[in-house]
């Protein structure tokens, strides 16, 4: 009875031993595909260089609006080229926030949390200013906030860590 037992236990422990490095080795041979290659948190440098480079409102947001279907006939606005005004790329501890001024108004752009962060409140206007407030637990409770209005047509922030 005990060398049954031995070669049950063992057979099931070899099993489980396959079938987890199956999974391993099939996540990492389609890593990009399974999860996407958009999933990571831009860089504030990536941020710039996009914005620099790409006339597209950026999207690397999770409360960004999705992009237009193929078979829509006129773009949203949340897709549309680039408008007049100033747009500003802002670094906080909490993350990466984007907002841009136009007339006056200022309008959130785009938000990425920092790694460990996640959004916590946003108001992304547009209005005479937008707020976004980023939240860590693994910080301890860390926050991060930032409010944005407009001077002229330029964003100006105020940014509170705690």
């Amino acid at each position: 009875m005990n060398r049954r037992l031995l070669l049950v236990v063992t057979g099931w422990l070899t099993v489980g031993l396959i079938a987890t490095g199956a999974g391993l080795t099939l996540t990492a041979v389609l890593g990009d595909t399974v999860t996407g290659a958009g999933s990571r948190a831009l860089s504030a440098d990536e941020v710039r260089q996009a914005l620099e480079t790409s006339d597209a409102t950026p999207t690397a947001t999770p409360s960004a609006a999705p992009p237009p279907s193929p078979t829509a006939s006129a773009p949203s606005p949340s897709a549309s080229p680039r408008r007049a005004g100033t747009t500003r790329v802002m670094t906080l501890s909490g993350g990466v926030v984007v907002a841009r001024c136009s007339g006056g108004v200022v309008t959130l752009e785009s938000l990425t949390p920092a790694p460990g962060y996640q959004v916590d409140d946003a108001e992304r206007g547009p209005g005479d200013r937008v707020r976004v407030k980023f939240e860590s637990e693994e910080r301890h409770g860390s926050k991060s906030e930032i409010e944005v209005r407009c001077s002229g047509d330029r964003p100006v922030e105020t940014v509170k860590d705690h």
